[in-house]
C-alpha cells in the first residue's frame, strides 16, 4: 500500500514551529486586548462627578463618585490598557514575519480561501459557533502531527461548517453585533463573489467554484426548522443532516494552520477518534456515492493510522497548559472585580442558585457579573450553557452543576 503521509523537512519543521508559537501568543494578546476594549472616563453632573466604565459597543457602567479609589481604578485600567494595546501591536508585526517566512519556506498547504473564511469568522467573534468537518479537518490533523497526508485524500472543491444548534440564542446576539449582520455579506467580505447557490440555501459558492455548505443537527427539543441564519432574505439556511448530532456532541480538536500564502488561522474541529467513527459510518451508508464511499474509507484509514502510530494526539483531557490558563483567568477575574470597587461574593456552580445583573468583567474562562448592592460573582464560562460578553444582561440558573442562561432577567436577585 502507497504511503498515507510524508513528515515535513527540518526547515518546514521548524518554521510550524516557530509560527505556532507567535500565532497562539498573538491569539493571547487579542483575548488580553479585548479584555480592556473600550474605555473609562469621568462625567461631570453639577458638582457630582463619578467614573463609567464603557465597552466597545458604547453601553456604560457607573463604577462611582470620584475618589482616592475610582482615581487608582481609572489609572489601573488605562496602564493595562496601554499594555495590551502595546502587546498586540508588537505581536501582531511579529505574525505579519512569521507568515512571510511561512510562505518562503512552504509550511503551509491549506486553501488560502479557507484561512481567510476562518480568519474572518474569529474577526467578527462567530467562530465559536462553527466547526470543521469533513475532508478539511484532515488539515487540522496533519498539522498538529507535522506530516502531509497524500493530496488523493484531501482534493475536496468545498469546506463543509457544522453551526451549533444549541447555542442558536447567543448566534443570533453575536451576529447581531457585526456590521453584516448576515452570514452570507460576512462570506462575501472574505470573497465578494460568494453567492447562494440555485436549489442549495446551505450552500454559498464563488466565481472559482469553491462552495461553503452549512450543515447542522437533525431537529431535537425545540430546535427551529427550518431555520434561516439571519433576517436577510437572501441569507444561507444550514440544512439538517443525518447524525450531525453525533458530530455536535463529539470533543474538539483546535490548532493552528497555515494557507499556501503563509497566512495562519486558528481550526476548530472534532476530534480524530470521532472523525475514524463518522467516516467509517459515512462509508458504509446506503446510497453512498462509490467514488466517495473509497474517499471515506481512505481517510479513516489514515487518521487512525496516525493515532496508533502516536504522531497524533486526541485533545480530550486539559492540558497542563491549559489548567495553567484557567487559574491566571481566575485571578485575573478577580482582580479586575476588585478594581471595579465591587464586592466579591465568591463563585458559583452551587444548584438552585440564580444570579441576575449585567457581566462587567471577563477572561479566557471566566466572568464577573454585578448581582447589585455593590456585589459581584464569577462564573467559570465552561459550566454556563452560552459564552456571556461584558455588558451582557443575564438571568443564570444552576442546575445539576450547569448554568442556564436567559438573556430576559427577572427583577430577582440572587436568592
Amino acid at each position: 500500500m502507497p504511503p498515507s503521509y510524508e513528515h515535513l523537512s527540518d526547515g518546514a519543521t521548524l518554521q510550524t514551529l516557530n509560527s505556532n508559537t507567535t500565532f497562539e501568543a498573538y491569539q493571547r494578546a487579542k483575548v488580553g486586548a479585548q479584555r480592556v476594549r473600550g474605555g473609562m472616563y469621568w462625567k461631570t453632573q453639577g458638582d457630582y462627578e463619578y467614573l463609567v466604565r464603557t465597552t466597545a459597543d458604547n453601553k456604560q457602567t457607573r463604577i462611582g463618585p470620584r475618589s482616592p479609589q475610582t482615581e487608582a481604578i481609572f489609572a489601573s485600567f488605562m496602564e493595562r490598557k496601554e499594555q495590551a494595546e502595546g502587546r498586540l501591536a508588537s505581536l501582531s508585526e511579529a505574525l505579519g514575519e512569521a507568515e512571510r517566512l511561512n510562505r518562503a519556506q512552504r509550511a503551509g498547504r491549506v486553501p488560502n480561501i479557507v484561512v481567510e473564511l476562518l480568519s474572518r469568522l474569529d474577526k467578527e467573534r462567530l467562530s465559536e459557533h462553527f466547526t470543521v468537518v469533513g475532508t478539511h479537518a484532515l488539515y487540522a490533523y496533519e498539522a498538529a502531527a507535522g506530516v502531509r497526508i497524500v493530496p488523493s485524500a484531501l482534493a475536496t472543491q468545498d469546506v463543509d461548517l457544522l453551526w451549533d444548534a444549541r447555542k442558536r440564542v447567543s448566534f443570533v446576539t453575536d451576529l447581531a453585533r457585526t456590521e453584516d449582520q448576515s452570514i452570507l455579506r460576512i462570506l462575501q467580505r472574505v470573497d465578494k463573489t460568494f453567492e447562494r447557490k440555485d436549489l442549495s440555501n446551505e450552500t454559498a459558492v464563488n466565481a472559482q467554484g469553491f462552495e461553503v455548505d452549512f450543515l447542522r443537527r437533525e431537529q431535537q427539543q425545540d430546535d427551529p426548522h427550518p431555520w434561516r441564519f439571519s433576517q436577510d432574505e437572501g441569507d444561507l439556511w444550514p440544512v439538517q443532516a443525518r447524525r450531525a448530532g453525533i458530530l455536535t456532541e463529539a470533543p474538539r480538536f483546535s490548532t493552528p494552520v497555515i494557507a499556501l500564502n503563509g497566512s495562519m488561522a486558528m481550526m476548530q474541529t472534532i476530534s480524530p477518534g470521532a472523525f475514524v467513527d463518522f467516516k467509517r459510518w459515512l462509508a458504509q451508508a446506503p446510497g453512498r456515492n462509490p467514488l466517495k464511499r473509497q474517499r471515506d474509507e481512505r481517510q479513516a484509514e489514515i487518521v487512525s493510522e496516525m493515532l496508533t502510530k502516536g504522531i497524533l494526539m486526541e485533545q480530550h483531557a486539559p492540558t497542563i497548559t491549559e489548567a495553567s490558563r484557567a487559574t491566571r483567568s481566575e485571578e485575573q477575574i478577580r482582580a479586575e472585580v476588585l478594581a471595579l470597587g465591587l464586592n466579591l461574593r465568591g463563585t458559583s456552580g452551587e444548584d438552585a442558585h440564580r444570579y441576575v445583573g449585567q457581566v462587567v468583567a471577563a477572561t479566557e474562562f471566566h466572568i464577573a457579573q454585578d448581582i447589585g448592592r455593590k456585589n459581584a460573582v464569577i462564573h467559570d464560562v465552561r459550566s454556563l450553557s452560552e459564552q456571556p460578553r461584558v455588558g451582557d444582561m443575564l438571568d443564570i440558573q444552576f442546575r445539576n452543576g450547569k448554568g442556564q442562561i436567559s438573556k430576559e432577567p427577572g427583577k430577582s436577585r440572587e436568592r
